[in-house]
């Protein structure tokens, strides 16, 4: 069971979520009403963790500037230590040994994107480089299909005969 969800344009907070620490921290620490505070930390949470989210794809060093601005709508929003420690636990929870290496794969990927933009072919093997190059194609189908499988892998609890629903304790 996900314990933070995004469906058809809601933020879908189990109770469960709320029970674990630390986001039962987040949640006691925005002391209004509306909760409204609380509630854009953890969809900030799962834009930034979550496998399936749209920016999951993007470098972190990015990732956080997109969310707040796209998502969010706050230029000036910072990630707090209750939000770290909850983007830790999420990651903790939600990851499973097939994400990780996609994950992985993906920060490899973007090293050598940066090391693609910043080469000197000068000073390298320029063999080496094209090698890489003429393997490039492989390495691209070889990530899109970790990602459609690890999709598969976190769907594949969910579904139900006939598009139902599962009810919260099936």
């Amino acid at each position: 069971m996900k314990i933070i969800d995004l469906v058809e344009d809601k933020l879908i907070i189990s109770p469960e979520c709320l029970a674990i620490s630390p986001f039962s921290e987040l949640w006691a620490n925005d002391k209004s009403k509306s909760k409204a505070i609380a509630t854009a930390q953890i969809k900030y949470i799962w834009f930034y963790t979550d496998f399936s989210s749209p920016y999951f794809q993007q470098p972190e060093r990015v990732r956080g500037k997109m969310i707040a601005l796209d998502v969010l709508k706050d230029k000036d929003f910072k990630e707090t230590k209750e939000v770290k420690e909850c983007i830790a636990k999420y990651k903790e929870l939600s990851s499973t040994p097939a994400t990780r290496m996609v994950e992985a794969a993906n920060i490899l990927a973007g090293k050598m994107e940066s090391y693609f933009k910043d080469v000197d072919l000068s000073s390298v093997d320029v063999k080496k480089v094209t090698d890489i190059f003429i393997n490039m194609p492989k390495i691209v189908s070889s990530l899109k299909e970790a990602e459609k499988k690890c999709m598969e892998e976190i769907n594949d609890g969910v579904k139900v005969r006939g598009n139902n629903k599962l009810g919260m304790f099936e």
